[in-house]
């Protein structure tokens, strides 16, 4: 049905969306590159002043393995280890649940 195709659009997105985070990311901070070389110095220079780069890998791989990153989620994945695409939203299972719950 629509909701399945719509599952579909989004998974292909988020896809490509990762494709594109993804694209030459080495899974460290100092790696990263930027269109604005200024930019680039000056947020590794404050991050790595925090001393918080490592964090910040593990938040950024967070992100690419669940598709979001929180405290919260990045503390648990400390914990158990990956949650592939813990943050994806299979909407047509979603809407089929409410249905279930509204309607019995």
């Amino acid at each position: 049905g629509p909701l399945s195709e719509v599952d579909v659009l989004v998974r292909i997105d988020q896809t490509r969306e990762a494709e594109e985070l993804r694209n030459g990311y080495t899974g460290k901070l100092q790696d990263a590159r930027s269109s604005k070389p200024e930019d680039k110095e000056h947020i590794q220079a404050e991050v790595f002043a925090s001393g918080l780069a490592d964090d910040v890998d593990g938040a950024i791989q967070v992100l690419l393995e669940s598709g979001m990153s929180t405290p919260t989620l990045r503390l648990v994945v400390s914990r158990v280890g990956s949650l592939h695409r813990a943050g994806h939203v299979n909407w047509s299972m979603l809407c089929l649940a409410w249905s279930f719950w509204l309607f019995t």
